[in-house]
């Protein structure tokens, strides 16, 4: 099943990157929700016995649980896949103010919090895979050599934007 999971998110996010121009991102929820949708519709399409949440717990913490962003669960309850979302729209926007950029963290207490998370959710939180996903739309930190464990991958020209991933992953097969 696990195979499943990490196929159907690889899925969404090329869909994503096929249909990145269509929509009009603010936050990282925008993007969760997108994926969270796309997925459902890939779920349901595929009769998976899955079933798609967002903000999902997976660590205990000291003051709540340490929820992933998006989660692919199975029948018993056994998370398949976790996934971290970060997102940096582009500085160039003229629909977000200029002090809010930049928007995440580049090291441990953002983008590098998150690549080092889902190796925690795979050793201590009893996932099967995780994966970290950082959309940088226009490259504010594309310049950046990519954590460890992870890389980037440039989409090339989506409309206005030049988005670059970083990815990362843990417990996958492949």
């Amino acid at each position: 099943m696990m195979d499943n999971a990490i196929s159907l998110f690889t899925s969404a996010m090329e869909w994503l990157r096929e249909h990145y121009s269509d929509y009009t991102f603010f936050k990282e929820r925008d993007i969760v929700w997108t994926l969270q949708m796309q997925l459902k519709q890939l779920v349901d399409m595929h009769q998976l016995p899955l079933k798609v949440y967002d903000d999902y717990p997976i660590l205990p913490g000291n003051r709540r649980s340490i929820s992933t962003d998006l989660a692919l669960v199975d029948r018993y309850g056994g998370v398949e896949l976790a996934v971290e979302i970060k997102y940096e729209p582009s500085h160039r926007r003229n629909d977000i103010l200029s002090p809010k950029f930049p928007v995440v963290f580049w090291g441990k207490d953002g983008v590098g919090r998150d690549v080092h998370r889902v190796r925690d959710f795979v050793e201590q939180g009893g996932v099967k895979a995780a994966c970290s996903v950082f959309i940088d739309e226009d490259g504010y930190y594309r310049h950046r050599d990519p954590h460890p464990g992870s890389r980037w991958i440039d989409w090339g020209q989506v409309g206005r934007q030049r988005p670059s991933v970083l990815w990362s992953e843990a417990g996958c097969k492949a």
